[in-house]
């Protein structure tokens, strides 16, 4: 309903300035519905706003490019992520002419492969606002931002993995897990090197020497000793970057 009104003050803008006016071509997308809905996306049915999700910790990149594919259907075994990228890969003719859903897992899918393919310089920067400034000023951030990221789908997500891992919370672990983590501050205290090849060493020759029955049965204990939740970033790797000081502190402290 738009376009004769904007053919019309375009051409009297031309003509006015005594210029040759051509009319653009245009090309109409499809309907935007709600997600899982027939009806139209809309802010009354609780569709997010780009400030809400920003406040989410979603990226302007993955809004983007999350609006770019609505009705777009990108060449096979492609999967534009960067503006470049989905301009490379435009064709008019791959626009359906049928509505588009909007996809909120595909958003967050997209916000995740962005966290993790953003150069991690760019990535402090983006994540920085939502950290504490003990967190920010903290040497190994750069490093435990690069562990974290695969497990974040949002900055928000990032920046509290990140804040747990400087600030863990308490845990009371069974026996058994005591018993495990007594032995890692035993065996890793007398470390000379520490690095994360030598910290795995001692963790594997502590599954035998312990007899437990896979790598969950002393990753489980150690995680949460070292980060306050059992699931999470490879154990040797996140002692490696905690520290030495720090590694031995918490799991004593968990024994």
């Amino acid at each position: 309903l738009n376009t004769l009104p904007q053919l019309m003050i375009m051409r009297a803008l031309a003509e006015a300035r005594g210029g040759e006016w051509r009319p653009p071509q245009y090309a109409h997308l499809p309907m935007v519905l709600a997600e899982g809905s027939s009806r139209r996306l809309s802010k009354r049915d609780g569709a997010p706003g780009v400030l809400q999700l920003r406040d989410a910790g979603v990226l302007p990149e993955a809004v983007l490019g999350a609006v770019a594919r609505l009705g777009f259907a990108a060449p096979d075994g492609v999967d534009p992520c960067s503006l470049d990228e989905l301009v490379g890969c435009f064709d008019l003719a791959r626009v359906q002419s049928s509505s588009a859903h909007w996809d909120g897992k595909h958003l967050m899918h997209l916000n995740a492969q962005l966290i993790q393919r953003m150069d991690i310089a760019e990535l402090l920067e983006r994540l920085r606002p939502r950290l504490s400034e003990a967190a920010c000023l903290d040497g190994r951030l750069a490093a435990l931002v690069d562990l974290l990221r695969p497990r974040a789908q949002t900055l928000v997500e990032l920046a509290g993995q990140v804040e747990q891992h400087f600030n863990p919370p308490a845990v009371e672990l069974d026996e058994a897990g005591r018993a495990v983590v007594r032995a890692l501050a035993e065996h890793l205290g007398a470390l000379d090197d520490w690095s994360e090849s030598a910290i795995d060493a001692v963790i594997h020759r502590l599954i035998d020497e312990l007899q437990l029955p896979g790598m969950a049965a002393i990753g489980k204990p150690m995680r949460s000793a070292l980060c306050g939740s059992p699931a999470g970033a490879p154990v040797a790797m996140l002692a490696c970057i905690l520290g030495r000081e720090v590694s031995l502190e918490r799991l004593s402290g968990a024994a």
